[in-house]
């Protein structure tokens, strides 16, 4: 028996088939059904619609229950107590079908939908959903089809949805490919029904498409009157059959039946449709113009299937120009989330005996232990004290004997306490660690000769102006008298963009090779082997010469 339902007008007719010829049932009353819609069904009432955006994804795996708003927005019977959704519709069922059923339906929702944002978002705001009944359920179970007079679960099993009762069904055997319980095993009943919704909900009824309904009806008026097509086949029952068995035909999954038996024809190919009846291939395509290839329910069951079976256009143009989506990542094709980089180490945890490993493009930390934090250049000439003026940043101080007057510390806000000390900033002068205070970045660290009494001078002298850059060393010399000394207390490590240029000479750094090969740091070797001389080769390549073999 074979039984296709709509509650307006798309009730199914049921074929009883015998060994060499079939009896047939005349379809049901549909202008009786429609009278019964409109004072009997509870929801014939104007339908409101839903508010807010309509999500962009679907969730077809995790199965879980009805979300509280979406039962209440709805107004969804208590009976539903499983939930999925393909761009916000829902898909829902009882406890009794298995959760693989609304996976697999909720697969053909977001297949079905994909094509045309604007059929998803009407369908989504005028309420339409999906429901699975249990393989033990009828479509009376159904609460929005519970109205029904009991005789409706003998002649179908699937229902589509409408306008005042917007829900499309069908039986869990038949989604599921379960060839024992399947009355219709050689088709796929809730692609047919679930296409009656979107017809019904999203298309009619001033809905996506405004003529759509106008132009169907004319080519299913003509081809009835002349019998031209589809003579004694299911599809001339009614101009929304006729656009249902056309989809079926189009995604691959109809019944064909040679000689035509009532119900079917030849045609249930994508190309056979094509070729019989390019009116209603294109009225198809119209509104699926992706023209996606479904992975078909047995073959879902099979399993095993390749990655690009579960890839589909999304947001097609008339043309089936759109993106291309994976179903099971939910992201464009190729567009997957970031990784860590294969070379990246995971952060080594805190440790009582070791530093942190320092982040990537700064030189590694100082193991020394903290001092409290030293202050800054200043930015402009203080107050006429009787000291002369320091210099502005990023230029080397005057040389002058005089000491300069002691500044404000470093307005910085120091780290959490964790009993390690704490690394310096890339590329900053060196921690107060009793000796002269180390300079800005960029600039040369002070002079350390002892302090003279002061001589003010009777008209404070602005500093000279910097040069634009330093200029290069002849030869392997330093620039500065106090090279020495800085590069006894690690400035050549901590403050290189000075150091490298004025004090070559102590800092080792002569010729294009950069002097000798060696490590300027003991743990150059451990850095090296986590893969900090690709990360961080400006400081690596420099001060880990012989770790990164740069020579």
């Amino acid at each position: 028996m074979r039984v296709f339902c709509a509650v307006s007008c798309l009730l199914l007719v049921v074929v009883h088939a015998g060994n060499k010829a079939s009896k047939l049932r005349t379809p049901a009353n549909f202008e009786e059904l429609k009278r019964l819609t409109k004072t009997t069904l509870r929801y014939a009432s104007a339908p409101t619609y839903r508010r807010g955006a309509q999500p962009t994804t679907w969730e077809c795996d995790r199965v879980g229950p009805v979300p509280a708003n979406v039962r209440s927005e709805l107004r969804l019977s208590t009976f539903y107590r499983k939930y999925l959704h393909a761009f916000g519709i829902p898909v829902i069922s009882s406890n009794q079908p298995s959760d693989a059923a609304l996976r697999r339906a909720c697969y053909i929702v977001v297949f079905l939908l994909a094509d045309r944002k604007d059929i998803r978002q009407y369908l989504y705001q005028r309420k339409g959903r999906a429901g699975v009944v249990g393989v033990r359920e009828g479509v009376t179970s159904i609460p929005e089809h519970s109205w029904l007079p009991g005789w409706w679960n003998q002649r179908a099993r699937g229902l589509g949805g409408t306008i005042q009762n917007p829900i499309s069904t069908c039986g869990e055997e038949n989604i599921m490919c379960d060839l024992r319980n399947d009355r219709y095993p050689r088709e796929d009943i809730f692609l047919h029904e679930f296409t009656h919704g979107i017809h019904e909900i999203a298309i009619a009824s001033n809905g996506a498409i405004r003529d759509f309904d106008r132009r169907l009806r004319t080519r299913y008026n003509y081809l009835k009157r002349t019998g031209a097509k589809w003579a004694r086949t299911y599809a001339m029952s009614t101009d929304r059959e006729y656009l249902a068995e056309g989809t079926q035909s189009f995604f691959d999954v109809n019944d064909e039946a040679i000689p035509t038996n009532g119900v079917h024809n030849h045609v249930n190919t994508r190309s056979e449709l094509l070729s019989y009846d390019s009116v209603l291939y294109n009225f198809v395509k119209e509104v699926f113009p992706c023209q996606n290839r479904v992975i078909k329910r047995c073959e879902a069951k099979a399993g095993n299937l390749p990655a690009h079976r579960y890839h589909f256009k999304m947001d097609c143009d008339r043309n089936g120009n759109g993106i291309l989506m994976d179903f099971r990542t939910k992201r464009p094709v190729g567009v997957v989330p970031t990784p860590p980089k294969p070379d990246t180490p995971a952060p080594p945890q805190p440790t009582t005996d070791c530093p942190s490993p320092p982040p990537p493009d700064t030189p590694p930390p100082d193991t020394n232990p903290p001092i409290p934090p030293t202050p800054p250049v200043p930015q402009t000439p203080p107050p006429d004290t009787g000291m002369p003026t320091p210099p502005p940043p990023q230029t080397p101080p005057p040389d002058t004997n005089p000491p300069i007057p002691p500044t404000p510390p470093v307005p910085q806000t120091p780290p959490p306490d964790t009993g390690m000390p704490t690394p310096p900033p890339p590329q900053t002068p060196p921690p107060d660690t009793g000796m002269p205070t180390p300079p800005p970045p960029q600039t040369p660290p002070p002079d350390t000769n002892p302090p003279i009494p002061p001589t003010p001078p009777k008209t404070p002298t602005p500093p000279p102006n910097p040069p634009t850059q330093p200029p290069p060393p002849v030869n392997c010399v330093d620039n500065h008298r106090s090279c020495r000394y800085w590069s006894s207390i690690g400035e050549c490590s901590r403050n290189p963009a000075y150091m490298r240029v004025n004090c070559k000479k102590s800092c080792r750094i002569c010729g294009s090779t950069g002097g000798r090969c060696y490590d300027r740091n003991a743990r150059c070797s451990s850095w090296a082997s986590r893969g900090e001389c690709q990360r961080n080769p400006a400081y690596m390549r420099m001060y880990c010469k012989k770790s990164c073999n740069v020579c």
